[in-house]
């Protein structure tokens, strides 16, 4: 599942003295999907327009250049999902970094 590779990849940034210091900003955001099955399990899309403008990650103390895309108020995709015998959990994001969004 994509949430495992994710948290290896979060693992990774940990050990390697990776920090988000100011996270992305989001301006708004509007669901694209949202289905639910009888049994209680579900996906949901979300778009959002993001604001990357104040993002700052940093690596051991210092300024990790090459972080932002190159549209600084960009689309990105939320896809989420409730399992039969859980909670919901982000499945997967993906950003759309082809084109800027209206803020």
């Amino acid at each position: 599942m994509q949430w495992q590779a994710t948290l290896s990849v979060f693992e990774d940034s940990v050990t390697q003295g990776i920090r988000i210091e100011r996270p992305i900003k989001p301006i708004w955001s509007k669901p694209t999907l949202i289905r639910l099955g009888s049994d209680g399990t579900g996906t949901v899309v979300i778009y959002q327009c993001t604001d990357y403008r104040g993002l700052l990650v940093t690596q051991n103390g210092r300024e990790l250049r090459g972080t932002k895309p190159d549209h600084r108020i960009t689309p990105f995709t939320v896809h989420m999902a409730k399992p039969e015998d859980g909670d919901w959990m982000v499945a997967r994001t993906q950003l759309k970094d082809a084109v800027s969004c209206d803020a």
